[in-house]
Parts: C-alpha cells; sequence; structure tokens
C-alpha cells in the first residue's frame, strides 16, 4: 500500500509594469515559492515490510522581465498581453528515513500572458491565462540537464496607478 500527500504550493510574488511610450509597457516580477510532498510505501513482503517515507521540499525564486501593450476595450475593460523572460532558481530537499540529499536547479525560460482586465476606479483586477517554456534547465549535481517543462497556468492580477 502506499500514499501520496501533497501539502501544496505557496507562491507570493510582486512587480511593476511602467508605460515607457503610449501604451507599450515594461516591467519587472520577483516570485518566491515553497512546496512540500510527503510519499509513504512498504518495502519488502506484504504485512512485514518497513514503512518508507519520502518528504520533498522545494524554494523556488525566479525574477521576470517583461514587456507588454494594453488595448483598451471600452472604458472599463483592456487586454495587456506581455511577453516573458524569466531566470528561476530552485533549492530542492529530499529526505527518506534516516538520510537526505539536496540540489539546486536553474532554468531559463520564455513565455506570456494575456490578462484582460477591469478597471475599478484608480486600479484594476485582472485574469490571465499564462503559458512558459524552458530554453534550459539543468542541475548542479554534475551538471545534469533536467527535462524542460511547458507550464500552463492562470493566475490574477491587483494594481493600480500612481
Amino acid at each position: 500500500s502506499a500514499s501520496h500527500v501533497e501539502k501544496g504550493t505557496l507562491r507570493i510574488g510582486g512587480g511593476a509594469d511602467y508605460v515607457v511610450r503610449s501604451r507599450f509597457t515594461v516591467g519587472a516580477a520577483l516570485d518566491v515559492a515553497y512546496d512540500e510532498s510527503t510519499a509513504r510505501d512498504f518495502m519488502g513482503p506484504p504485512n512485514v515490510g518497513v514503512l518508507r517515507e519520502l518528504t520533498q521540499k522545494y524554494w523556488t525564486f525566479d525574477a521576470k522581465l517583461r514587456g507588454g501593450y494594453i488595448l483598451p476595450l471600452g472604458s472599463r475593460f483592456a487586454v495587456f498581453p506581455r511577453l516573458i523572460v524569466a531566470v528561476e532558481l530552485t533549492d530542492n530537499r529530499r529526505f527518506t528515513s534516516g538520510s537526505g540529499s539536496a540540489w539546486q536547479t536553474r532554468a531559463f525560460a520564455v513565455g506570456a500572458d494575456v490578462p484582460l482586465l477591469v478597471t475599478v476606479r484608480r486600479g484594476f483586477l485582472g485574469l490571465a491565462p499564462s503559458l512558459s517554456h524552458d530554453l534550459a534547465r539543468e542541475y548542479d549535481i554534475d551538471q545534469a540537464e533536467a527535462k524542460r517543462r511547458l507550464t500552463v497556468g492562470v493566475s490574477y492580477l491587483l494594481g493600480g496607478w500612481l
């Protein structure tokens, strides 16, 4: 019998975009995330085996540069497509019953998101479908190359104008 408990991911970050000309923007963002999961299984024959527990913990830090264009859709709505270049550093920890290992993962990615914004007074709310693809990903263990990732997601935006 085996079980897997995903304790979840907590990601928090912030960013800023600046209108440089007409509706063209440049911006940057920083994020930090924590993820933890535990898997349990028995090694050996049924009812005699030893319970083995594997816990993995990850801290991820990423920085993004982005360029976008604000496209108004009437007086209260806008679409804000942005192209993104990102670097990521992940600190990985894996623990099994009595032992553990650690390594770092580094990645360089490109992506895009397309927030739909609703303006409210001097601020906005938005929902942003996104797509990101690793151009490179490697581990610091023997400089091994990791599998590159394609990530599809949705995030929300909350912001305002100064």
